[in-house]
């Protein structure tokens, strides 16, 4: 990829993005445009990801999300079950690949 390809791709991003200001709005956005083209038993556990963590990274800018966060983030889910912190860190990674 050539820089005048990579500052279109980025350009485009950035309007596509324009209304998201933290991971909250991301971590809606995500719900509203993938979740729903995924399997039912997973929209729900994805949704029920979502909501916890956005009530950790809700506020947070999404630049301000680094993988330090994430690791503290599985090592307090790991205390609720292992399973479940799989889940919520499987989701942040889709998103954040997303992004």
């Amino acid at each position: 990829m050539t820089l005048s390809e990579a500052y279109r791709v980025w350009t485009a991003k950035l309007e596509i993005y324009s209304d998201v200001q933290n991971m909250g709005n991301f971590l809606d956005r995500y719900a509203h445009e993938v979740i729903p083209l995924k399997a039912p038993r997973t929209q729900a556990s994805n949704l029920a990801s979502i909501r916890k963590l956005k009530s950790v990274f809700g506020e947070m800018p999404i630049e301000a999300v680094k993988p330090k966060h994430g690791y503290q983030f599985k090592d307090i889910r790991c205390k609720q079950g292992k399973t479940a912190a799989n889940r919520d860190i499987e989701v942040d990674s889709v998103v954040t690949l997303y992004n």
